[in-house]
């Protein structure tokens, strides 16, 4: 007899702000770190992204099911999922 398994599929939910400027390392030089190639390096412009991913534990998968461009914000975000519908809110720090 085969052993019933659970399936284990996880919803995750990211905001990615590729922002690479930082207040507590005001010295460092980010533009001159290849790993930040693709990031921005000013608070008021760029685009950041909504991404969904399933994570299947059982298979070890993980797949992108949604991406989405949304307003740019280097610090405030939240997602939600509500009725079949996706809520994001973003902001940036005017300072």
């Amino acid at each position: 007899m085969i052993p019933y398994l659970k399936v284990n599929i996880i919803s995750i939910f990211i905001i990615i702000t590729n922002l690479a400027v930082s207040t507590t390392r005001p010295d460092y030089d980010w533009k001159s770190d290849s790993n930040y190639s693709n990031a921005y390096y000013n608070l008021k412009k760029g685009t950041s992204y909504y991404y969904k991913y399933l994570v299947n534990e059982n298979d070890r998968t993980v797949e992108l099911v949604s991406s989405i461009p949304v307003a740019y914000s280097g610090y405030v975000s939240s997602i939600q999922e509500l009725d079949g519908n996706v809520i994001i809110d973003s902001g940036i720090a005017m300072s």
